[in-house]
């Protein structure tokens, strides 16, 4: 049993230097279970020059891959950036967990920014979007759409009230077509002449009044 040691008292950023010189060589490092440790106080460089769709690779042919910084500080994050190119997070694992975003500190946030390509989140089975404390809040600077092609649409306020806030007007459509618009000190229907309020199997109990009450016609 032997080792096999190189050992260089320089100090320069090739104190020890492997190289191929050759354009078509290459540099194949093997090791048995003990593995390949590699520390430095310094910085470490992985970097290649190659123009391939796998550049680098780091594969776990048994085993899974950790990318940990332990003792970092605010700012010394881990960064993972592609220029010019795409950043692919895929998973094959039949888990509801098959990839997992975990900002684990009680007030850590997770921050999702798009340009005019805008987030596109598709699901093969039921989405959920919960929070466990704090409200939840959906913006849209512009028109937004909550639509289900199969099934119903459900707001569901189980513990404290449903509030619909429309700054200008609130809409309400049936059958693809606006019924009925609620503005500040009114609620009136679209087109005049349309909308029934009950019907003749289905009526009203109590009607209140505090003003002037016009009809057309009374039956």
């Amino acid at each position: 049993d032997s080792s096999l040691v190189l050992s260089s008292t320089g100090t320069g950023v090739d104190a020890i230097k492997v190289n191929a010189t050759n354009s078509a060589g290459g540099i194949d490092i093997d090791a048995g279970t003990n593995g390949i440790d590699i520390d430095s106080t310094g910085t470490i460089n992985i970097a290649s020059s190659g123009n391939g769709a796998s550049a680098l690779v780091l594969t776990s042919s048994a085993g899974g891959v950790d990318i940990t910084a332990t003792g970092a500080e605010a700012g010394e994050d881990i960064n993972i950036t592609a220029t010019g190119s795409s950043i692919n997070l895929t998973s094959n694992e039949a888990q509801a967990n098959a990839i997992m975003i975990n900002a684990s500190n009680d007030d850590g946030g997770i921050d999702i920014d798009a340009g005019t390509g805008g987030v596109t989140i598709d699901a093969g089975g039921d989405s959920n979007f919960t929070t466990s404390s704090g409200a939840l809040t959906l913006t849209s600077a512009a028109e937004a759409t909550w639509s289900t092609t199969a099934g119903n649409l459900t707001l569901d306020a189980t513990t404290a009230n449903l509030v619909l806030d429309g700054h200008g007007q609130i809409q309400f459509f049936a059958g693809g077509q606006q019924q009925l618009t609620l503005i500040d000190g009114a609620l009136y229907p679209t087109t005049t002449d349309d909308v029934n309020l009950g019907s003749t199997t289905h009526g009203f109990k109590d009607a209140f009044f505090a003003g002037d009450l016009t009809t057309k016609s009374l039956v």
